[in-house]
């Protein structure tokens, strides 16, 4: 029962160094997100941020214009240079949504299956 109690007690302990973490990464990518900053989305499309707030941002893609709406924590973007951000642009433009994520995302053929039958099931954007 004491150990019990011990793995409890250190479980809590751990869950809120994990919040506090969580918190900090969140305050630390509010105060880096900008207008006009080129981040990776969670569609995986090269983007310009257009405006943030307390947990999300909006941005619109360099490949196909769309706008899209993100969380800060939850999607995890990816900061990009403006040249890496229109050299991945172009890319996709050029080759696919499949290829880019073999290319930039590290995709392997089992993955880009899996990624293939949910594009199927909720038509995902392609990049084109």
């Amino acid at each position: 029962m004491k150990i019990l109690a011990l793995s409890l007690s250190i479980g809590v302990a751990c869950m809120h160094k994990d919040r506090r973490k969580d918190k900090r990464y969140l305050n630390h990518l509010r105060s880096k997100l900008k207008y006009g900053m080129f981040v990776e989305d969670c569609r995986s499309h090269p983007c310009m941020v257009t405006g943030h707030d307390l947990e999300g941002f909006d941005c619109v893609s360099l490949v196909n214009g769309k706008p899209n709406s993100c969380s800060i924590l939850n999607c995890g973007p990816i900061p990009l240079t403006k040249a890496e951000a229109y050299e991945r642009a172009d890319y996709m433009k050029q080759h696919g949504m499949e290829a880019y994520l073999v290319k930039y995302q590290g995709f392997t053929e089992e993955a880009l299956e899996y990624w293939r039958k949910l594009d199927a099931e909720w038509n995902f954007d392609k990049g084109t």
